[in-house]
């Protein structure tokens, strides 16, 4: 079965991947903006471990 992958105007959207936790915490998480914590009713910090563990799941 082969994985479905959009490309449009330079972006590329495909499933996600466990090499991509890292990145994923370092570009969203470190820091978290306030705004966001405040917006979604989150916690303002998270630890790498608790980013990539919920990734990894």
């Amino acid at each position: 079965m082969e994985i479905p992958v959009w490309e449009s105007q330079g972006y590329v959207l495909r499933p996600a991947k466990a090499d991509d936790a890292n990145a994923y915490f370092s570009q969203n998480f470190d820091p978290l903006p306030p705004e966001t914590a405040r917006l979604t009713g989150c916690k303002t910090q998270f630890t790498r471990e608790e980013v990539t563990g919920y990734f990894a799941r």
